[in-house]
């Protein structure tokens, strides 16, 4: 059995933390992704996901994040906004292509597609995300990587999950699904995938940590690395916490499943002081360094910790 890796969504600011996080999991217990055996990305997650798969370490993703000066990144982050200029009539078909989006956000009953003159037509998505998709084009392969990546998605026609790598490469090139996983309905625009119309799979939930216990997974433990919620050790504030709060009855859910499948789980989350240096705004794209550097602190204290699942988890790595 294997070793799982989960990365939840959070947007930039997830990015920021995700690349902490891992660069303390590096230092501390010396954990490389050639350790891996599959990663489970959601939205943000999928975008480090992807860079971990395709031959970036740590160090290298936050030099990627923070640029050669170490506080912010040469090129556009992907994720970031870039929003939509093309006018009140432009502005009027985004409505109507964003009204449909929400429709099937809420409403999660089997539709047909509508077909694609329509989708051209009435595009959905406030910000065009071309900086995203053209980083991402120019930092990954099209190619899947050989070692398991799976990128969580949401279909707008069935409202099913649609998990992109398992079972084989999909029919979207690397930088797409990526694309898709991030696409947040209304937001950025949906990616299609031939009937399906796909958008960002934080959607259904903030990681999809229940998909460790698949089977095909073939995992026997998992890291879980979660931006968007926080450390019930070390809380934050009410304010945060119960803005933080709508997910934990969906992970508790998927935890459930995970341990039902005999897998075990070491879950690693934002605390107080990691609260407050993410802020509200999960898309900003500065003051990243100081999130980077908090997210890292954080969890080398977690991590050599007394804490029974630390010890675990620390004792099924170096067994």
């Amino acid at each position: 059995m294997g070793l799982g890796l989960v990365l939840g969504g959070g947007g930039v600011v997830g990015i920021a933390y995700h690349a902490g996080v891992l660069k303390a999991l590096h230092d501390t217990w010396g954990l490389g992704t050639d350790q891996i055996d599959l990663i489970v990305g959601t939205s943000a997650g999928s975008v480090v996901g992807a860079y971990l798969r395709t031959g970036r370490e740590p160090a290298e993703l936050i030099a990627e994040i923070l640029g050669p000066d170490g506080t912010e990144a040469a090129k556009p982050m992907p994720q970031v906004l870039d929003w939509n200029s093309d006018g009140l009539l432009g502005w009027a078909r985004r409505g109507v292509g964003n009204a449909f989006v929400v429709g099937r956000s809420a409403v999660r009953l089997p539709i047909p597609p509508p077909p694609e003159l329509l989708r051209r037509a009435f595009p959905a998505g406030l910000a065009a995300m071309r900086e995203a998709r053209d980083r991402l084009r120019s930092d990954l392969p099209a190619t899947w990587p050989e070692t398991p990546l799976w990128l969580t998605t949401v279909d707008l026609v069935s409202g099913r999950r649609v998990v992109l790598g398992r079972g084989g490469p999909p029919r979207l090139s690397l930088p797409d699904a990526v694309r898709a996983s991030c696409a947040i309905p209304v937001l950025y625009p949906p990616v299609a995938m031939g009937r399906r119309i796909l958008v960002d799979g934080g959607l259904q939930s903030a990681a999809h940590l229940d998909l460790v216990a698949d089977p095909e997974a073939g995992v026997d433990a998992a890291i879980v690395v979660l931006p968007l919620s926080y450390n019930p050790r070390v809380p934050p504030g009410p304010v945060e916490s119960l803005a933080r709060r709508p997910g934990s009855r969906a992970l508790a859910r998927e935890m459930e499943a995970a341990r039902r499948a005999r897998v075990s789980l070491l879950l690693i989350r934002p605390d107080a002081e990691v609260v407050r240096a993410q802020g509200p705004n999960m898309m900003r794209t500065d003051g990243l360094h100081l999130i980077v550097q908090a997210a890292y602190e954080a969890t080398c204290r977690q991590l050599t910790s007394p804490d029974s699942h630390v010890v675990r988890m620390r004792r099924r790595l170096a067994a």
